[in-house]
């Protein structure tokens, strides 16, 4: 647990599952959008989502350092531009908009592309949680030794 009571984990968790839920309601009405004039829609599969899949997502955003890095600034800082992202990373638009597709999808960010905003979601702020987490129980166990 971290100093606030929260368990890393259990955020890490209701992150995915949120980001699951609008991945399943966006794919729902994207079968049942019209694209010709033929009835139906594209088939879906059944069952439980790739719970695996998701978390294993999560887990390779929590394993890039850049990422974890880029996620606490803005946690810190707020919303930034795509811009002001660019200054962060010290690249260029088409590369900072290749990173954000990523944490967007994993569900980490959120981009409005009306003001060209970026900000973290509760999943990108748990993962940063959990890296904490673990960093603090590494040093912890280490300095006992």
């Amino acid at each position: 647990m971290t100093d606030g009571g929260t368990d890393p984990l259990q955020a890490v968790a209701d992150g995915l599952r949120h980001r699951v839920t609008e991945l399943a309601q966006a794919e729902e009405q994207l079968a049942r959008f019209a694209f010709s004039e033929v009835a139906g829609g594209p088939e879906r599969g059944a069952g439980e989502p790739p719970w695996r899949h998701f978390a294993g997502r999560a887990l390779a955003v929590a394993g890039d350092r850049d990422a974890v890095a880029l996620l606490e600034r803005l946690d810190k800082e707020g919303p930034a531009t795509v811009a002001t992202l660019g200054v962060w990373l010290d690249a260029d638009r088409l590369a900072v908009i290749d990173r954000l597709n990523h944490l967007t999808h994993v569900g980490c960010v959120s981009r409005d592309l009306e003001s060209d905003r970026v900000t973290v979601t509760g999943l990108g702020q748990a993962l940063v949680a959990l890296v904490d987490e673990i960093c603090r129980r590494a040093e912890s166990v280490a300095a006992k030794r």
